[in-house]
């Protein structure tokens, strides 16, 4: 499981794949991950779960496994995103030691990618206003070396 997947399934999950920014079917998420407060100290503490979960997964067969099989679940709403770490506790683990909840974990890295494409695409922001913030958009281009410098969100991998 790589942070693609992780940005990428839970942007489907809301609608937001396929050209359908502005569509979410998931109302309810749309304002769970419009009022998710972004901190460095979170980002930091998601990537180094991610960093050490990737190098974990390299090793271990059961990890592997657990990524293929959550690629294939269901996930048509946030909630399903974060049932899926629920599940899966074996890699939700990582996570949890770094302190982050189900939710800090579904959610952190679709917000963050949210306002860092509007702050990069500011024509998007009335499009996906029901799911991002002007804070976490100013927190992203507030912190945008700081984002880049994490290996999880933009650093040399």
């Amino acid at each position: 499981m790589t942070r693609m997947f992780i940005v990428g399934a839970v942007a489907v999950a809301m609608g937001l794949g396929d050209g359908a920014v502005a569509q979410s079917a998931d109302p309810a998420g749309a304002a769970t991950l419009h009022d998710y407060v972004l901190t460095m100290d979170k980002l930091k503490r998601y990537d180094a779960a991610t960093q050490t979960f990737e190098a974990a997964e390299k090793t271990s067969a059961r990890l592997k496994a657990d990524s293929a099989d959550m690629v294939t679940e269901p996930q048509s709403t946030l909630d399903d995103i974060v049932a899926k770490f629920g599940r899966h506790r074996r890699i939700y683990r990582f996570y949890e030691k770094q302190g982050l909840t189900t939710l800090d974990t579904a959610a952190l890295p679709m917000v963050l990618s949210y306002a860092c494409l509007v702050n990069r695409h500011p024509q998007l922001a009335a499009r996906m206003a029901d799911h991002v913030s002007d804070a976490q958009i100013a927190f992203c281009k507030a912190h945008s070396s700081e984002i880049s410098a994490l290996k999880t969100f933009g650093g040399v991998r």
